[in-house]
């Protein structure tokens, strides 16, 4: 996959084309899997397991510093 974003890259430095699948290997379908699974981990699942954590994270602060009752 990087080897393939970093051939895109270059293509489009030096000619300004840009490089297809089909030029690069003829794997049109196993690419597009690729950048598919990319997308969604980077801007769907990470993003998302972060806003989770950070609830879990206030939810625990809220809790812990709150006031305790005197004995």
């Amino acid at each position: 996959m990087m080897a393939f974003l970093w051939a895109q890259y270059a293509s489009a430095r030096e000619s300004g084309e840009l490089l297809y699948a089909d030029q690069y290997c003829g794997c049109r379908e196993t690419v597009s899997r690729w950048v598919s699974d990319y997308v969604w981990t980077q801007m769907i699942w990470l993003p998302c397991n972060t806003l989770f954590l950070l609830v879990w994270v206030a939810l625990a602060v809220k809790l812990w510093n709150g006031k305790r009752p005197s004995r």
